[in-house]
């Protein structure tokens, strides 16, 4: 299958080369059900730049559940999202998570509660 390169962004570098379509959207905090919280202990999160904006709809999951979060970290497609790597950065400190750049390929970080 190859790498799709960013092929599933929905933002794309130039708008004028894309169309607009409408969905309905939630957060991550409305969208879990009630018998699952608590139990959530990793997310994986890559989702071509709308990273911060899913983060912030994930509150409640963040303060309560406190789950390892591996993010795909890329300055490029954040900012298509008009957000960016330092923000993504510091919404995570903010909310009390520290971590880094994994090993191995990729853009990848992951993040843990401190403490």
């Amino acid at each position: 299958m190859g790498d799709s390169g960013g092929q599933s962004a929905f933002a794309p570098a130039d708008p004028l080369l894309g169309y607009q379509l409408q969905v309905p959207v939630t957060t991550l905090d409305l969208s879990i059900p009630a018998e699952a919280r608590g139990s959530i202990r990793l997310m994986k999160v890559d989702i071509e730049g709308a990273e911060v904006r899913a983060l912030r709809g994930a509150k409640r999951l963040r303060a309560e559940d406190r789950p390892l979060l591996l993010i795909e970290v890329e300055d490029s497609h954040l900012r298509r999202q008009r957000s960016s790597a330092t923000e993504l950065f510091a919404l995570l400190a903010d909310a009390g998570y520290v971590g880094g750049p994994t090993p191995g390929p990729g853009p990848n970080y992951l993040f843990r509660p401190a403490g």
